[in-house]
């Protein structure tokens, strides 16, 4: 196996024989098999213009994954070093930043344009004192108008907010057909595209939840969450495990009593893949556990399946999502 055959397989330019080739190798070694995801992960993050990645670092963490094989070491795993260089020598010209800003003024209105794409956790300053993170395959508008004061920002995805409260100049973020009014805090807001439920979490401060009409629905205290229910309207309440909820932020996965279903949803958001379940009882299957964002989908899987009779294979998918199926 060479090195740019594994190039050409990640890159989708091999041929049906070379793919062959390859994935035959790989069916016959788990330790190759698990080198190959790391591989195809370096991948993912070098090949989209919008990623921004420490390259050192992401050689550094390869290296650590191949050298844990030492006692088992042949030509593969040189093979293997020089197709990561080869990947970061491809991607070197075509990286770009983390997210994508666009601003517009019309009529002394600012609108900011931010956007993190999947696998990547964004950043940003907004205004002096209040910071915005935004999650994998976010993206979120930021409207201010100096005259008035008013701050508005229209989300889809999940962001972490910490807010700086100005009395004369308010703070709404707006998702779904709901409006979420600071008063100085700090709160997470999940209102991914598709998602049913906005979710609303408060870590401290004060925020309060209003309808369309701008008629209150309900004040929030710190480690509450508030789910709506934006098909029946319905509005819930219930007790928060902050540190769970706010982990995406740190670089981690943390599920506690989550069905795998949700579980999934996450990690396709994180991930450039799609579930399919073909054993729909598992699918209200709960975990809890934690485990690196850094990590693969497939090292992911093979953590939940430790705990339970998850079984799942990866089809590959060149220029789209690869799928994931449950059975």
């Amino acid at each position: 196996m060479e090195s740019n055959l594994i190039a050409k397989i990640l890159s989708g330019t091999a041929t049906e024989d070379e793919k062959s080739e390859y994935y035959n190798t790989l069916q016959k070694s788990q330790a190759k098999e698990e080198l190959h995801y790391e591989m195809k992960n370096l991948w993912v993050k070098v090949s989209k213009k919008k990623y921004d990645i420490d390259k050192k670092k992401e050689l550094a963490s390869l290296w650590r994954h191949i050298d844990k094989k030492k006692s088992q070491r042949t030509n593969i795993y040189r093979v293997f070093r020089y197709a990561a260089i080869v990947i970061l020598a491809l991607g070197v010209g075509i990286l770009g930043t983390l997210y994508v800003r666009q601003n517009t003024t019309t009529a002394n209105i600012i609108s900011q344009t931010y956007k993190a794409e999947k696998g990547s956790v964004a950043k940003i300053e907004v205004d002096e004192g209040t910071t915005i993170w935004l999650n994998s395959a976010t993206e979120l508008r930021y409207i201010s108008n100096p005259e008035t004061g008013e701050r508005k920002v229209y989300l889809s995805g999940e962001a972490l907010f910490d807010v700086k409260h100005v009395a004369e100049s308010p703070f709404v973020v707006y998702a779904g057909n709901i409006g979420i009014y600071d008063f100085g805090t700090t709160f997470n807001v999940k209102a991914y595209k598709g998602n049913q439920e906005i979710e609303t979490t408060l870590i401290e401060g004060n925020v309060e939840l209003r309808d369309e009409a701008g008629r209150s629905l309900l004040a929030l205290n710190p480690g509450q969450i508030a789910i709506y229910e934006q098909s029946s309207t319905r509005l819930r309440l219930e007790e928060a495990n902050v540190s769970a909820i706010a982990a995406w932020r740190e670089g981690k996965f943390v599920f506690h009593n989550k069905s795998l279903e949700s579980i999934c949803k996450e990690l396709e958001n994180w991930y450039d893949v799609e579930f399919r379940f073909d054993n729909e009882e598992i699918r209200e299957e709960i975990y809890t556990g934690k485990i690196k964002r850094s990590t693969t989908v497939h090292y992911v899987l093979k953590m939940l399946k430790i705990t339970t009779n998850l079984n799942f294979k990866i089809i590959e998918k060149p220029g789209g999502p690869d799928l994931v199926i449950i059975y």
